[in-house]
């Protein structure tokens, strides 16, 4: 069977690579390419010109990909972020089909990037135990070692959690806040810096997260309709904030979180149910920002609104009214995208006095003796 034979896309490639300085798309044979200037792969402190292979037929179709592709790499090598882990594997594979890159970073890739952090900041010093290696950044990535799958804001809150030294706790909560910088991941870096600067595991105290009350009433204070909305979202179904993109509300009050997500597709309960109607969820004002700048750009708002609270916190609180409700921890666990074990290790140790109290007022009866039964049967 003959081989296909390749279209000449130089025409394109021409207008396309004349809008880009960093790197450009490359035809060779029926394949597309990416060329730059990039980090070598075994040594980080060296650039040198490679070639990223799309795995794309040299086609016009194909070259739109392509060209995204190239515009995004733009982008990470103008800004300093460009990790060879959104280039390879499946990693690519997300990237070219649109997805989400930031979500296929697993914990091991993580752990790179902070040794990729050390070796741009530090190139000159020794990675051994007497420098600066081995006080912050490898007790960094020894935290995080034996963990697989994605990396994510509550993983990495649970590992901060787990340091007992409160100045250790803020070293290595500096480390991760730059490594996920230098990422460029969708977590609030804010809920990273609250963990490490406040509480252990033992001493995390509720009252870093907000009650239902000030929660209406921060929301009460937004006037810009998305972000009035968004906040809603969060608050009554407990999403991750950027999982805001591509979420729908349906009629039967079931918010739908996309395949297009860290955690795949899955369905949300509002809890209260009545906040959909009482706050307007069905009447959609989505943001215009992508999954990347969302949360940041919230974030901003809110603080502009005299509010000193980050968005990821109505999720938190989303948790403890799940559990406050008598809602059961796999249950809890499916609603929210996360293990039973991220919920429980997350959330079970922030249920106080009060929660107790009205969680006792609401499950009561079940306790108290049915009429004319002996207590002493």
């Amino acid at each position: 069977m003959a081989p296909v034979p390749a279209f000449n896309l130089a025409p394109q490639l021409r207008r396309k690579n004349a809008q880009l300085q960093r790197c450009s798309i490359a035809q060779i044979g029926n394949r597309l390419y990416l060329r730059g200037t990039l980090p070598d792969q075994n040594d980080p402190g060296k650039r040198r010109q490679a070639r990223i292979a799309l795995g794309l037929e040299a086609s016009p179709e194909q070259l739109k990909t392509a060209a995204a592709a190239a515009f995004e790499l733009e982008e990470q090598l103008l800004e300093g972020r460009f990790h060879w882990g959104d280039w390879e594997g499946e990693g690519l594979a997300a990237r070219l089909r649109g997805e989400d890159a930031a979500a296929t970073v697993t914990m091991p890739q993580f752990c790179e990037a902070i040794e990729a952090l050390f070796d741009r900041k530090y190139p000159e010093v020794e990675k051994s135990w007497a420098t600066i290696w081995g006080k912050k950044y490898k007790p960094a990535i020894a935290l995080l070692r034996d963990m697989r799958g994605p990396c994510d804001q509550e993983r990495l809150v649970a590992a901060l959690l787990q340091v007992e030294s409160p100045s250790s706790r803020k070293s290595t909560g500096s480390v991760f806040s730059q490594a996920l910088a230098l990422l460029d991941l969708p977590v609030d870096r804010e809920a990273i810096a609250q963990a490490a600067a406040g509480y252990s595991r033992a001493e995390l105290q509720v009252r870093v997260i907000p009650s239902d009350e000030e929660l209406l009433e921060f929301w009460g204070r937004l006037r810009l309709p998305h972000w009035r909305w968004m906040f809603g979202i969060v608050m009554a179904f407990g999403i991750r904030p950027h999982e805001i993109i591509g979420c729908t509300l349906g009629a039967d009050g079931v918010l739908e979180v996309p395949h297009e997500t860290k955690t795949g597709n899955r369905q949300v309960w509002a809890c209260p149910e009545e906040w959909i109607e009482e706050l307007g969820l069905h009447h959609m004002h989505r943001p215009s920002q992508d999954k990347l700048k969302v949360s940041r750009a919230c974030n901003d708002y809110l603080r502009d609104q005299g509010i000193a609270m980050p968005l990821y916190a109505a999720r938190h609180a989303y948790a403890i009214r799940l559990l406050k409700y008598g809602i059961s921890s796999d249950v809890g666990a499916r609603l929210m995208g996360h293990s039973v074990e991220i919920h429980n290790n997350t959330y079970r140790h922030w249920i106080d006095r009060r929660h107790m109290a009205a969680l006792r007022e609401r499950i009561g009866h079940k306790f108290k003796r049915e009429p004319g039964i002996d207590s002493a049967a």
